[in-house]
């Protein structure tokens, strides 16, 4: 017959041998007395054996403990049932069972409000209490064979909501969480510790975290993911999360939100996350029940693919814990088939392609994997190649073929050219208002119907994959003779990529930008990812670096100052092998220079180029031309080369143009993180 009884001082040998036997080696029995038995007495900490009749002083064959945590006196306490034990030879009998529903019974007569039972999932989970008794980490070896040995104890575990969260993060391809802990999230971040194959990038600022997410989903194509706290933590990832879905990114962001007990009176970082959410995302639930897990998860990550935008859920603190043995089930098969398209209107655009005298190629963000495609394209029609600013670097800046970008920060022959064409054929662009496509004959592809004929009826839109299309077109338009780019466009370019030279003179301190970017167009790896700042130094790099086969991040219609940083360190995570480099001004690094420390942290060698022209330039720009005088724009600035040093980098400061190149060089080599600050003049022209 099985008895349960609180554990008082005198089952010390008992809890003793108990322990030393899950074990399999004597404890210290000095640091067990200090650690251990202590709280026998407590009352915050009870203790419960199982125990049968019959054997020696009674055998003890389950073990189990009642924390009760003091809460605000109004609410009274809370129990959490931890560190529940059993002898393997009677799990079967149902002793774990017993002792909780003993622990529950207690919980109960003390008050209890509520009632969270906490098991272990692995062995190395126990590690950190036994630690506590005198063990050192080498000395502790929890393998699959003590699990299994005869007569050997065990732990009860269940799998946990956080546990199944994370694991179904993994199965649909998530490698990254990007986020900072706290007490409304402690459950998940643990599971995320404990998933092998995942990795928690800890940030410096939520804002961050979310910037990261959007910037490695931009750039993989995969669901990015951050996780904070509930109340300020929510708060913080909304410019990150905004950036995302106006750039249309599938972000998943999960919070962690306040007790569901606790969640309506205005309980301490409570907020209306529905609310707040709800204006913004594609997809925001809470999970207000273990049972709703699979389905609410597979929906976020379904939505945020699907709809490429944001997912939000809100997990309760107390939902985490849950157990719960389920599984998340993998993307395969969840997900349609983006490659697609509207067959029925190739052959309509392919008339139009061989009746169009001046067919111009405008390429969009969505075309950004189709160079090869492009070109073949491009020399089949002899049609030029355009890109929006986002796209830029889709095709090399030195083919023949390319124009370069359209729009506020565009080349002239590119606008010639679009204004001169009596065809346009637009893949993967939105249109905006910064590129402004005009209103003309156009053949336009895109996966999202709301891009199709955005701003005013066009001749055809093709619901479609821009490779698929292309592909299609590639297999039923004909060839021409005449040539891609004519001799005045030629010339054209040329003298554009003249003026550009001519701009950059060497010789004058504090730098200037064309100057700047002639050296980082010469220094910089063909095959980079190159992140962008919002503000001048945006409008320079768009205006002056000619891309060969570059990867280009930028915060495209929020345009939020402070991106370039974050959007670098998660391209350095999403594409180890590549040299990442960013491109900030002085206002936009320190927004988020904090984040610094988070690439030393996960030894990211990325390169940050700091054009430090102590001013919000763009600003002071912007307010010349409108008529008001300069005013708030002025920055004080750290030494952001010292900066760097401080936080276990590499720091380089320019003040002279023959010390360029020299240490964009020797920051580049480096392999860690390294910031080149750079005296730069405020002035444009």
């Amino acid at each position: 017959m099985i008895h349960i009884r609180q554990a008082f001082k005198s089952d010390e040998r008992s809890v003793y041998d108990l322990i030393t036997a899950l074990m399999g080696y004597p404890l210290d029995r000095e640091a067990f007395h200090e650690v251990f038995v202590r709280n026998i007495h407590s009352e915050s900490v009870l203790y419960y054996v199982a125990e049968c009749d019959g054997g020696r002083d009674g055998d003890i064959v389950g073990f189990g403990s009642l924390h009760i945590e003091p809460q605000l006196h109004h609410v009274g306490l809370a129990g959490e049932i931890q560190e529940l034990v059993v002898h393997e030879t009677v799990r079967s009998k149902g002793i774990g069972a017993e002792l909780v529903s003993r622990l529950e019974e207690e919980a109960e007569k003390r008050g209890c409000v509520s009632i969270e039972v906490t098991t272990r999932k692995r062995w190395v989970d126990a590690q950190r209490f036994y630690e506590r008794v005198g063990f050192k980490q080498t000395h502790v070896n929890f393998t699959k064979a003590l699990i299994t040995q005869k007569h050997q104890l065990k732990v009860m575990t269940d799998r946990t909501v956080s546990d199944v969260i994370v694991a179904g993060l993994s199965s649909w391809g998530v490698e990254y969480i990007f986020g900072l802990p706290g007490t409304t999230c402690l459950g998940l971040v643990d599971a995320i510790r404990r998933q092998e194959g995942m990795t928690f990038v800890k940030v410096r600022h939520e804002e961050a975290a979310a910037l990261m997410a959007s910037a490695y989903a931009k750039l993989t194509g995969k669901v990015g993911v951050c996780l904070t706290i509930a109340g300020p933590g929510a708060t913080n990832l909304i410019t990150g999360l905004y950036d995302a879905k106006m750039d249309r990114a599938p972000v998943l962001a999960i919070t962690g939100q306040v007790k569901l007990q606790y969640v309506g009176p205005g309980s301490f970082q409570e907020i209306d996350q529905d609310a707040l959410f709800n204006s913004f995302c594609v997809f925001n639930k809470t999970i207000n029940s273990k049972e709703q897990t699979i389905e609410l998860v597979t929906l976020a990550l379904r939505h945020a693919l699907v709809e490429r935008g944001v997912s939000h859920l809100a997990i309760p603190n107390d939902i985490q814990k849950e157990p719960l043995e389920a599984d998340i089930e993998p993307m395969e098969g969840r997900v349609p088939d983006f490659r697609i398209s509207n067959t029925g209107l190739i052959e309509r655009a392919v008339g139009l392609i061989e009746h169009a005298e001046r067919p111009v190629i405008i390429a969009g963000w969505g075309a950004k994997d189709q160079r090869d495609n492009l070109i073949k394209l491009s020399e089949r029609i002899k049609a030029p190649i355009i890109t929006t600013f986002r796209a830029k670097g889709i095709v090399p800046a030195d083919s023949d073929l390319s124009l370069g970008v359209l729009g506020d920060v565009g080349t002239p022959m590119a606008r010639r050219c679009v204004d001169d064409s009596d065809l346009l054929l637009v893949f993967g662009s939105s249109f905006s208002e910064k590129t402004n496509i005009p209103r003309k004959r156009t053949v336009q592809v895109d996966i999202d119907p709301m891009n199709l004929a955005k701003g005013f009826p066009i001749e055809i839109a093709i619901l479609g994959d821009c490779g698929v299309v292309i592909e299609q077109l590639l297999d039923r338009v004909g060839g021409r003779d005449a040539e891609t780019v004519s001799e005045d466009v030629r010339i054209e370019k040329r003298e554009w990529h003249a003026q550009l030279e001519n701009e950059a003179d060497p010789r004058v301190a504090p730098l200037r930008a064309p100057f700047i970017f002639k050296v980082l167009r010469e220094v910089i790896d063909p095959d980079a990812i190159i992140a962008i700042d919002v503000g001048d130094n945006g409008f320079w790099f768009g205006r002056n670096f000619l891309m060969e086969r570059q990867t280009l991040l930028m915060s495209g219609y929020l345009a939020t100052m402070g991106f370039g940083l974050p959007a670098a360190i998660a391209a350095k995570l999403a594409s180890p092998d590549r040299q990442v480099v960013c491109i900030t001004g002085d206002g936009g690094f320190a927004q988020v220079m904090g984040d610094f420390l988070t690439a030393v942290r996960n030894n990211l060698d990325i390169t940050v180029i700091i054009l430090n022209n102590r001013e919000l330039a763009m600003i002071s720009m912007e307010q010349m031309i409108e008529g008001y005088p300069k005013f708030a724009t002025e920055l004080n600035n750290p030494d952001f080369s010292e900066y760097a040093i401080s936080c276990g980098g590499a720091g380089f400061r320019v003040k002279e143009p023959g010390e360029l190149r020299g240490a964009l060089e020797k920051a580049m080599g480096v392999k860690k993180p390294a910031i080149v600050d750079i005296g730069t003049d405020p002035g444009r022209f």
